[in-house]
């Protein structure tokens, strides 16, 4: 079952689960909805303590995510966060390949519901200052609009992924606290969550590193 938090406990839990997989090297899964509409921002993401004041006003919580990224409204969203090891002799010791992993795994699940999603593209580039400005690397598109967003911080030893999928949005509030928000959901997709859950987990746990 998709476990339901606070921001600021989610986050802190993330960052713990970074520095135990790079303690034991055991990869971990988290997948969460936020217990009430939340602000998070990537760890260098500009906000001002006038923002977070702001914010809190109009009834949203905010936490800085341990991942980079840019600043995202939190409000019908499924998000999670999967901590890989990374070993000195590995090949390419970078964010991308798990970045990728993930990618493709949410895409496999969500085909299975027959939701078809693509990456933005096989190239980099650097993260916009809110989330849902732009599609960046392996992130998935819907119909030309992105649909999934993705972070990563890498430290000696392990790799967190956390992302953002939208289930369901409201442009108003969007624009009303952020000014910008996703521009596509899955609402009239048929998209069940527990089934998406399941799948993604089933779909992880057949790639290596095992999830346990």
């Amino acid at each position: 079952m998709i476990d339901i938090q606070p921001a600021i406990a989610l986050m802190e839990r993330d960052e713990a689960n970074l520095r135990a997989t790079a303690m034991d090297g055991e990869c971990r899964a988290e997948i969460y909805r936020f217990a009430s509409r939340s602000v998070t921002a990537g760890r260098n993401a500009k906000v001002s303590d006038a923002d977070v004041a702001r914010w809190g006003e109009q009834g949203h919580a905010f936490a800085r995510r341990p991942t980079g990224g840019g600043i995202l409204r939190h409000d019908g969203d499924i998000s999670f966060g999967f901590t890989f090891p990374i070993r000195e002799n590995e090949g390419d010791p970078s964010c991308g390949p798990h970045l990728r992993r993930v990618s493709a795994a949410i895409a496999a699940a969500l085909l299975r519901q027959g939701i078809e999603t693509h990456p933005a593209s096989a190239g980099s580039a650097a993260a916009p200052s809110h989330c849902f400005q732009r599609a960046v690397g392996c992130e998935l598109m819907r119909n030309g609009r992105k649909l999934l967003g993705l972070a990563a911080r890498r430290i000696r030893g392990a790799v967190l992924v956390q992302g953002s999928l939208t289930v369901a949005r409201d442009e108003t509030w969007d624009r009303a606290i952020i000014g910008v928000g996703p521009e596509i959901d899955l609402e009239g997709t048929g998209f069940q969550e527990d089934l998406f859950e399941g799948a993604l987990l089933e779909l992880l746990r057949e790639t290596k590193p095992v999830f346990v």
